[in-house]
This record gives C-alpha cells, sequence and structure tokens, in this order.
C-alpha cells in the first residue's frame, strides 16, 4: 500500500483512496468542500513525486508545473510526498470593501486586491476565511472595469462559510483567495451584440 509523508507524519493510503480521504481518514483537518475536484480548496503540493495529469485538471498551468494537484482526485499507487500550498504561489490577499444584503439571503462583498486584469466575469474564486473555512464563488462583475470583485453570496442555515459572513465578516478585513478559476465566459472586445435562445 502506498504512504504518504504529510508533516512528518507516515500515513498509510487504503487501496483506491484518495489522497484527501487519507488525509481526514487519519484526522487531518485538511481544506475541502466539493470533494470533485471543481472548488479546488484540496489544492497540495507533491515534491519528487510522480502526479498524474488528471489529478490536475482545471489548475493554471503555473500551479502545475509547480507540483500541485487536487487531493480530492489523487489516488497515488506509489508513496508520495505532500507539502501544503505555499500562500505566495497560489493564494493572494483580498480586503473586504463592502457587505451589502441584497435580498434576505444574498449579501453582495466586494472585494480590493491586485492583478484585477487576470479576473473575468463566469470565473470563480475560492474564498477562504481566517476560521479555515473554503468556500467557491463566482465572480459578479468586470473587475478590472470597476476596481474590485464582486461576489453575490447566498446565505445557507447553519453554514459554515454563511455564519461566518453574517457574525464575523468587516469591512476592512483581510483574507485570503484562490483562482481564478474555471473557463465558463465570454470574450466580445468589439462589443456585439450576443442574442441567447
Amino acid at each position: 500500500m502506498p504512504k504518504l509523508h504529510y508533516n512528518n507524519q507516515h500515513l498509510h493510503a487504503m487501496e483506491d483512496e484518495t489522497v484527501l480521504d487519507c488525509l481526514l481518514r487519519h484526522g487531518i483537518n485538511y481544506p475541502h468542500a466539493c470533494r470533485s475536484g471543481i472548488c479546488q480548496a484540496c489544492l497540495v503540493k507533491a515534491t519528487d513525486s510522480p502526479i498524474e495529469p488528471t489529478w490536475q485538471e482545471g489548475l493554471p498551468d503555473t500551479l502545475k508545473y509547480q507540483g500541485y494537484f487536487l487531493a480530492c482526485q489523487a489516488k497515488p499507487a506509489t508513496h508520495m510526498y505532500l507539502q501544503n500550498p505555499d500562500a505566495a504561489e497560489c493564494d493572494q490577499q483580498a480586503m473586504i470593501s463592502e457587505i451589502t444584503r441584497l435580498t434576505h439571503n444574498v449579501l453582495r462583498v466586494k472585494l480590493l486586491t491586485e492583478h484585477l486584469q487576470d479576473w473575468i466575469p463566469g470565473q470563480y474564486l475560492t474564498l477562504m476565511n481566517p476560521d479555515g473555512v473554503c468556500r467557491s464563488y463566482s465572480v459578479a462583475n468586470i473587475p478590472v472595469k470597476e476596481g474590485y470583485i464582486e461576489l453575490h453570496i447566498k446565505l445557507k442555515d447553519n453554514g459554515s462559510m454563511s455564519e461566518w459572513i453574517r457574525k464575523k465578516a468587516r469591512v476592512g478585513m483581510t483574507i485570503q483567495i484562490r483562482g481564478p478559476f474555471g473557463k465558463c465566459y465570454y470574450i466580445n472586445p468589439d462589443h456585439h451584440h450576443l442574442i441567447c435562445f
């Protein structure tokens, strides 16, 4: 059976078990959300270990080249040496500049951050609060034109992120974001009309 080396621990993986499931089974509270390779909250880095391309689907090339993969998608057949993501390589800081209630259960959250030219409406980001909770949200504006990233966040009863936003999030607070991810967007530099049926 393969062995995972993580934070000076040697974890035995079970047959057909993902890296994420192995970490969780050993009591390691590793960040995750969707468990299907979409949210990319379970990003992990391998050192001197083979990585299957399917473990990296949807990741930017820069992260692939640095040895990152999705723990929820990886079922290693050999020993692996793992590291936590380096925030300087895959995350960036953002400051909450506005929290506005749009409806009884939807909030508009505006984030100030750098490199706004990299963000396109239709893409999404993973928001990480100081409590270690990760959730993915779509970009709801054109950041490079407006000077901020806008998120529309639906509040869920007893949701971990929802409770944090309701009770702890404040304007001026700094959080971590990861992305941009996704290719579901439309580029129209000549401003031609688009008719959808």
